[in-house]
């Protein structure tokens, strides 16, 4: 599976991710499903410098399975659409429907980019 890096990603790529399911990988042959749930709506502040360049601000939040309690750091990803990547998760909660983690994006871009 091709290696994605994520810098080409914004908001609105993720957006239309929500519903798919990722295999995780936890060790070199150990890897569990996460759904991307919700991308939050994206917040945007002026870069500095007088440039058109903006900061996009977002977060996407992934379910997993309750029984299994995946400590913050950085896994490898993959999904049919993207490829393989690496992500940063933090686990926020855990109820009867699984457990949930958030990764949180801060972006420079510039307007009219992905």
């Amino acid at each position: 599976m091709m290696t994605t890096r994520l810098e080409h990603f914004g908001f609105e790529s993720w957006a239309r991710l929500v519903k798919t399911k990722f295999r995780v990988w936890v060790g070199a042959n150990d890897a569990l499903e996460l759904e991307l749930y919700q991308a939050t709506s994206p917040r945007t502040t002026p870069a500095a410098g007088g440039t058109d360049a903006v900061y996009e601000s977002f977060s996407l939040f992934f379910l997993g399975p309750a029984d299994r309690l995946l400590p913050q750091r950085s896994y490898a990803f993959e999904c049919e659409a993207l490829g393989r990547f690496d992500l940063f998760i933090v686990p926020v909660g855990r109820d009867q429907s699984g457990v949930r983690y958030e990764a949180a994006f801060n972006r420079l871009t510039k307007p009219n980019s992905p």
